[in-house]
């Protein structure tokens, strides 16, 4: 969809607005991953649909988003139970989905499903 701006008249499409918007998030997400930062990218590659296909840059700022609170908190649940996990525990985990070369990828559980073997686990529910 083109529209026009209403100040300077130039044509532009909404899309492009839209990603022009997320790519500062994506911006500080990076910054704040750091070294982490390119398997963070990789394992989001693992929820497009298909080996070949893409992912809206919304949902791809938003796993992002996920993905460095999990960083920041090193905390999970899985099945009503919470656990603590470490950092290096977690790039080990999204390296063997990426190696697993998985895709269509709809929850984190997969993932919380490998750290859970090494995590600590903080409650008893579930």
């Amino acid at each position: 969809m083109k529209l026009q701006c209403p100040k300077c008249g130039s044509r532009f499409e909404m899309e492009q607005a839209v990603r022009e918007l997320e790519q500062p998030e994506i911006h500080d997400i990076a910054a704040k991953l750091g070294a982490n930062w390119r398997i963070a990218w990789e394992y989001i590659n693992c929820w497009r649909m298909s080996e070949y296909g893409t992912i809206q840059s919304a949902k791809r700022v938003r796993l992002l988003k996920q993905v460095a609170h999990l960083f920041d908190t090193l905390m999970f649940d899985l099945h009503g139970k919470r656990y603590r996990t470490e950092k290096h525990a977690i790039v080990k985990g999204m390296i063997a989905m990426c190696n697993a070369n998985k895709t269509e990828i709809t929850t984190h559980k997969y993932l919380y499903k490998i750290l859970a073997g090494t995590a600590d686990r903080l409650s008893a529910e579930g």
